[in-house]
């Protein structure tokens, strides 16, 4: 094999490598720069080989020196290179050698002592560091025979080292002429592209199992991850990445208007560099409603330039229907309060009202705003204030409800009464506050007034009647008892039996009227409940004929 075919098919490689490692990370760039100055001598040798061969050289020491030169100063970049470099000619003898290979397998010798040594031997020697000492062999054997170029072949050594293989074949105009092994030592990017893609899997596995939506955006609105909960269809979640919410919308078939909104909120993040928050309402195609919670948080260099938008958020729509509960029954509530015809309001320990409804505000004649943060005691009659504390205060802070009457004063002067019924409202974290609900009982007080006094006056009444029936009984029984007793003086006398039964006549009518007065006073005491009835046997036909001939001379 020929010193420039050698040399050409060095350069190539390197100059293979040399784009490989373009895409690898910054802490390679020390090795650039050694491919750099191995290419640019490779070059310019073989630069020189082309251009002496094309003619009859006579000057041929100038030529060999310049050769020399240019190959001394080439082996020297080769030997630090840092990569491990082999080549073979086309009867598999070793041709070079670097100081790589030989730390890389451990083999204490110099470089130059494996110059033309057998290749397989020397493949025999490194073959046992590997951890498939017979798998290495084989596909040396097997790559050699095809002579096709290798590249990137992954092997790891006993040691725990892993090598990046290529194989390069020398084609001469007809023939192989030679072979080129490179071996790359690893085992650091390898290790840490590892531990970068656990830390990937991590961080994406504990991005999936969060129950929130997560995604990331670059600053074209491309997605670059989705998790989970974003998106359940594996197959979906896979296509979006690299897509545009444009076309995820166009997929679902969802409402343009809500992509507009969400392409501004986008947008505006850019510009801004601000976090937003914001709703989304969808319409499943069964008519259910969802509500989801948005925020899109901007993620910025070192100049506060954003490089990529996290977007997270999370379903809200029990949340939504809870609120839209607790909405309806806080207006029923305050639909209730403001419509209730009963008075209604709230006030602090200290009697200084907080709320007051609308039945209040009319029934005293004062608008809200006059009312809230006023006294009560500012509202009752001056003659009942010095008691309020005493009386409706004090009461309700220690039992913690109360009821009761009270008196207060509206804006026209008018009193008004007031029955009530109070509870103390105990809440964690807030200050206590009193409740009272009352209703108007002036007209029942008005009611309860006027019928004391009509008792008052029927009382009078039934007692000068009383006094009227006993002077009327006293009067009518003493001239009574005067008749009877002149009627008892002739019955002594000597009459006839005319006189005698006129007489008797007399008598049975003085007694009648008598029994009238007593009857009269015993109604009296039916009517005051304090009639008794005494059983006293009589001779009833005797008593029928005796009123019957009262009548006789009338």
């Amino acid at each position: 094999m020929s010193t420039q075919t050698t040399i050409e098919t060095l350069h190539r490689i390197i100059l293979e490598k040399q784009d490989l490692q373009k895409g690898c990370e910054t802490s390679l760039g020390w090795k650039m720069a050694g491919i750099n100055q191995v290419t640019q001598e490779l070059g310019e040798l073989n630069q020189l080989l082309q251009q002496s061969g094309g003619r009859q050289i006579q000057e041929s020491d100038y030529v060999n020196n310049c050769l020399v030169l240019t190959s001394n100063r080439l082996l020297h970049v080769l030997q630090n290179l840092d990569y491990a470099i082999c080549v073979g000619d086309e009867n598999n003898k070793v041709l070079f050698v670097n100081q790589r290979f030989c730390d890389i397998f451990q083999l204490h010798h110099d470089p130059v002592d494996f110059i033309g040594k057998e290749c397989s031997s020397i493949a025999v020697t490194i073959s046992e560091f590997f951890k498939e000492s017979r798998d290495f062999s084989a596909t040396q054997l097997a790559i050699m025979k095809q002579s096709v170029p290798v590249r990137g072949e992954q092997w790891t050594l006993k040691n725990g080292k892993i090598l990046l293989r290529d194989y390069n074949p020398i084609f001469g105009s007809s023939a192989i002429l030679g072979h080129v092994w490179i071996y790359e030592d690893v085992t650091e990017r390898v290790t840490a592209e590892l531990k970068l893609e656990e830390q990937r899997k991590f961080y994406e596995d504990v991005l999936n199992k969060l129950p929130s939506d997560v995604a990331v955006l670059n600053t074209k609105r491309e997605y670059l991850f989705v998790n989970q909960a974003a998106i359940k269809d594996p197959f979906v979640r896979e296509w979006i990445i690299g897509k545009k919410d444009e076309d995820y919308f166009r997929l679902r078939q969802l409402p343009v208007e809500m992509l507009e909104k969400r392409v501004g909120i986008v947008e505006d993040v850019l510009r801004s560099g601000e976090l937003k928050k914001w709703e989304e309402k969808f319409v499943l195609p069964d008519g259910r409603v969802k509500h989801h919670l948005r925020y899109l948080y901007p993620m910025t260099d070192e100049n506060g330039k954003v490089k990529l938008l996290i977007g997270y958020g999370m379903e809200i729509t029990d949340q939504k229907k809870a609120e839209e509960q607790i909405q309806r029954s806080e207006k029923r509530y305050r639909d209730l309060f403001n419509y209730s015809q009963a008075l209604i309001c709230t006030h602090d320990m200290q009697g200084r009202m907080i709320s007051v409804n609308p039945a209040i505000c009319k029934l005293l004649e004062y608008n809200e705003d006059e009312l809230i943060g006023r006294l009560i005691s500012d509202f009752i009659p001056a003659d009942h204030e010095k008691d309020f504390g005493k009386d409706y205060l004090e009461p309700i802070l220690n039992e913690g409800k109360f009821k009761g009457v009270f008196c207060v004063v509206s804006k026209s002067g008018n009193k008004i009464f007031l029955l009530y019924k109070n509870y103390k409202v105990e809440e964690e974290g807030l200050e206590p506050y009193i409740i009272g609900f009352s209703q108007d009982i002036t007209d029942r007080v008005e009611s309860e007034k006027k019928l004391l006094m009509a008792k008052k006056i029927t009382e009078d009444t039934a007692r000068a009647k009383e006094v009227f029936l006993a002077n009327m009984s006293h009067e009518i029984r003493t001239p009574m008892n005067g008749v009877l007793g002149f009627a008892s003086l002739l019955v002594k006398t000597d009459l006839n039996e005319q006189q005698k039964g006129y007489l008797k006549m007399i008598q049975e009518s003085a007694n009648n009227l008598l029994l009238i007065v007593n009857d009269v006073l015993d109604l009296e005491k039916i009517l005051m409940g304090k009639l008794k009835f005494e059983h006293i046997d009589f001779p009833i036909a005797e008593r029928i004929e005796m009123c019957l001939q009262s009548f006789t001379y009338y």
